[in-house]
């Protein structure tokens, strides 16, 4: 269909009840895109020209110490590396991005989604069923991503990307950089999104007359020494203790300038322990009586991708120091990334559905956009972004005694676990951004297994934690993961984690973020979380 025969969507709906359900029930919003938002000459046009400039500057380029030789160990500076072509590199990443996004949904996981997370005991309570038992039932990795309906989308990532990024880019994230603002310019975020979704894919860095080609670079100690110092630079970043701030909202997300949340007469929950520096452009005197509200509204945070990138290299090497590459494939093949995996709407009662298809077939045709407005309260309690189910959470840190070591010490290596995580849906509250009305925020508790968590068959023994948190929308539509732990008593809160959900809702790929201490105290360990759903 073209735009002028939208209207005949509304038609087309009122004619039984699978067509109304594919139109104001589908959980993907692919068909109303196609009508009202999509520009398709000029994306494909930034596409096709976009493609022609990654590949053609995937380039391996020379990487020099003083004396002139390649050199493994050392970390150099971009003083001789040209910039490129800024206007072309943040077309194609835009246009790289488009192409995520927009991949054709997923289909869902039917089968896998049957895995009962609560049952109803005699008494009429519903009561979590034992996480050793759901740990037990399901897969450590998430089941591959069902090909029916395809996406070409991804097949072509694959083939513009076959020989890495920009090398300009890349380099940015691999060799210390004089400007130290890139990280927050428009190009350094963008470039983050595609490293968080996509991963770090490493230019070859070759001597002088050494000009090997990139395929074969790939696999030699040079390559390797780009993925090494790629990851110093991440760990300098995520382990960061003073990138944990109330204008973040504790989490992984852009600054929000507390004097520009008080003008706007918007104030999030109060927050204590913010720093009283007067250098501080949002610090707030004494005496003001907003001086302990620094969490900014959640309609003003958007996620921070230069340090959800640094979180996906941190973690992506973590899993590859201990498993094979077939297997971390199956939680990091870009297939994951596609949306509708995992989230699909409960099917309505007959009544309500009845209910529905007689006002379609009662309004008039043009009448298309109050009509959709009118059955979006009867759709509005579902589980939208694929919640309710069994998970894995891959948690990673540094102790105590490797905080205060190199980022590029050879022999630090990160803490790490993957835990079961098992979440069912409490309740909904109104979306806390206006554009998104139609998906709630979706309040959830569970279980959580806890750092001394081992898998073994006796629950009686094991560290099981209780979490609770919410599941919302972000104003540049992107999922917000907002999980509380408590201690292993079960009697209090003890750790708070925050994460962005990577690719389409309910996609496969799950969500990267922060965990950090819920008291903000400056001794307070941060460690990167990865989690996704196995049922």
């Amino acid at each position: 269909m073209v735009m002028q025969y939208r209207k005949a969507v509304a038609a087309v709906a009122s004619t039984c009840k699978a067509l109304f359900n594919t139109v104001y029930r589908a959980t993907d919003k692919h068909l109303w895109r196609s009508f009202f938002y999509y520009d398709w000459r000029t994306n494909f046009q930034d596409r096709v020209r976009s493609r022609r400039f990654v590949v053609h500057h995937a380039k391996p380029i020379r990487i020099l110490d003083r004396r002139g030789k390649p050199h493994f160990k050392d970390i150099y500076t971009l003083d001789e590396l040209p910039n490129g072509d800024q206007i072309a590199q943040m077309r194609a990443l835009r246009a790289l991005s488009s192409v995520i996004s927009t991949a054709a949904p997923a289909g869902h996981h039917a089968e896998f989604s049957r895995t009962t997370v609560a049952r109803t005991d005699r008494s009429g309570t519903s009561r979590l069923v034992d996480l050793v038992q759901l740990h037990h039932q399901t897969p450590v990795w998430p089941p591959e991503v069902p090909q029916t309906p395809p996406s070409l989308n991804i097949p072509w990532l694959q083939e513009t990307l076959a020989n890495g990024y920009p090398s300009t880019l890349t380099a940015k994230l691999s060799l210390k950089s004089a400007d130290s603002g890139w990280d927050a310019s428009q190009e350094g975020l963008a470039m983050g999104a595609l490293i968080s979704h996509l991963g770090f894919l490493p230019m070859p860095s070759t001597g002088p007359g050494k000009l090997e080609h990139l395929r074969r670079a790939r696999r030699s100690s040079d390559s390797a020494g780009l993925w090494n110092r790629a990851l110093w630079l991440a760990r300098e970043r995520v382990f960061d203790i003073n990138y944990l701030s109330p204008r973040r909202s504790w989490g992984p997300y852009l600054p929000v300038r507390l004097h520009a949340a008080l003008a706007e007469g918007e104030l999030g929950e109060t927050s204590a322990g913010d720093s009283d520096d007067d250098s501080d452009p949002d610090y707030v005197p004494d005496g003001d009586p907003a001086r302990d509200i620094h969490v900014p509204p959640a309609g003003q945070l958007f996620p921070d991708w230069s340090w959800l990138a640094a979180a996906r290299i941190v973690a992506s090497r973590v899993l590859r120091a201990h498993y094979s590459l077939e297997i971390i494939r199956k939680l990091e093949t870009w297939e994951n990334l596609r949306e509708g995996t995992w989230s699909i709407l409960e099917k309505p009662s007959d009544a309500a559905n009845d209910a529905c298809t007689s006002r379609n077939q009662a309004n008039e045709v043009n009448h298309l956009g109050r009509e959709a407005e009118q059955t979006a309260s009867v759709v509005a309690e579902r589980d939208w972004a694929g919640v309710e189910g069994v998970w894995r959470r891959l948690v990673c840190w540094l102790d105590y005694h490797d905080l205060l070591c190199d980022c590029d010490d050879p022999d630090l290596d990160e803490a790490w676990t993957i835990v079961p995580l098992s979440l069912r849906i409490t309740g909904y509250s109104p979306s806390p951004v206006a554009d998104f009305a139609d998906r709630p925020t979706i309040h959830v508790e569970g279980e959580m297994g806890g750092a001394w968590w081992q898998g073994d068959v006796d629950a009686e023994t094991e560290d099981i934690r209780r979490v609770h948190g919410t599941v919302s929308m972000l104003p540049d539509g992107h999922v917000r993961w907002s999980i509380t732990s408590m201690k292993n008593e079960n009697t209090e809160d003890e750790w708070a984690s925050e994460a962005v959900q990577l690719g389409g809702i309910g996609s496969a790929m799950g969500s990267l973020g922060m965990w950090s201490g819920l008291s903000r105290d400056v001794d307070d360990p941060l460690g990167v979380i990865w989690q996704w759903r196995v049922g």
